[in-house]
């Protein structure tokens, strides 16, 4: 499948996916990766990215439920506490896998959390239909 080059950045497709992140993971030195999901991603979605990814990186999961309804400062305030007690720092990544709300929310909470400059952001939007292809 091929790559589709955007203005500053590439869209990858299926293993070219999977293979451009693996390699992201390797070549930089984040102490921790966290995962945002719902719970529909983590349900279809997240087998299928934790099954492909190779690092030795410690991982860790951090599941909202599912609809618009929960894009709000609440949730936030969720996952701030979910990052600090989990050990998030500025050399941490957090993956979103999902759509337009897993991908808004962990936008702003990497901007956010801990120092804006210094937290990596990597947006995945995996779609159901796609990781089911």
């Amino acid at each position: 499948m091929q790559t589709i080059q955007a203005n500053n950045y590439q869209v990858f497709f299926n293993d070219n996916g999977y293979t451009y992140l693996t390699e992201t993971l390797t070549t930089s030195s984040y102490s921790k990766i966290f995962i945002l999901v719902d719970e529909n991603t983590a349900q279809f979605c997240l087998p299928k990215l934790l099954a492909s990814l190779a690092t030795e990186i410690e991982i860790e999961i951090i599941e909202l439920e599912a609809g618009e309804e929960h894009k709000n400062i609440e949730t936030c305030l969720q996952i701030w506490h979910s990052l600090t007690e989990l050990g998030g720092d500025r050399k941490s990544i957090i993956l979103n896998l999902g759509g337009g709300v897993i991908t808004d929310i962990g936008g702003f909470i990497a901007c956010t959390f801990k120092e804006v400059s210094i937290l990596l952001i990597f947006l995945l939007r995996f779609y159901l239909w796609l990781m089911l292809l």
